[in-house]
């Protein structure tokens, strides 16, 4: 499992372009390179994605990551982090981590996950948490989010917009019909 991630700090990230508006979503596509720490100087593959966040305005924020290679992700924001410019660089040192999430009423424990501390973002390894977060943002429901040692944070998406249609439509996970 540390190797998925440690590959991901010699990517290549290429953005293909970005909707925006300051106070909702914001999608951006993008194009990855990934080398798997092979002698060869040559990237072993190659997948596109799309993302969708919502700028923290000074406040915490989060994203989802969607790609037929790594399926539906989510990384959650201890600050205002903008995830535009901070995907695809070299993230430093990782750290594996256990976060606790509620939606609504319901928690849910320790779900495994990777600390960035160069961006302090938290991205959970596994698809259900995303998967989780993205029918909260559908039913217009407040996430909280809690990562071992970094405190408690509560996130309010803003409701669905045309961005975050836009994200829905080419992802592959939601719409796998589309690609």
């Amino acid at each position: 499992m540390k190797s998925v991630y440690r590959t991901l700090i010699i990517a290549s990230a290429t953005m293909l372009g970005l909707c925006a508006h300051a106070d909702t979503w914001q999608y951006f596509a993008y194009n990855m390179q990934i080398d798997d720490f092979d002698r060869d100087k040559e990237f072993d593959y190659e997948f596109q994605g799309v993302i969708v966040y919502y700028p923290g305005q000074g406040q915490s924020n989060f994203m989802l990551d969607c790609s037929s290679h790594r399926g539906l992700r989510v990384a959650f924001g201890l600050n205002d982090t903008d995830f535009h410019s901070t995907f695809g660089k070299q993230t430093g040192k990782v750290r594996v981590t256990v976060f606790n999430m509620e939606i609504g009423e319901q928690a849910y424990r320790s779900m495994k996950a990777v600390y960035l501390p160069t961006f302090k973002v938290t991205e959970a390894l596994e698809q259900a948490p995303a998967r989780r977060v993205y029918n909260a943002i559908v039913k217009n429901q407040r996430i909280t989010a809690q990562v071992s040692g970094k405190g408690k944070k509560t996130y309010t998406p803003p409701p669905v917009d045309s961005a975050f249609k836009t994200f829905v439509k080419n992802c592959p996970v939601t719409n796998p019909d589309g690609q």
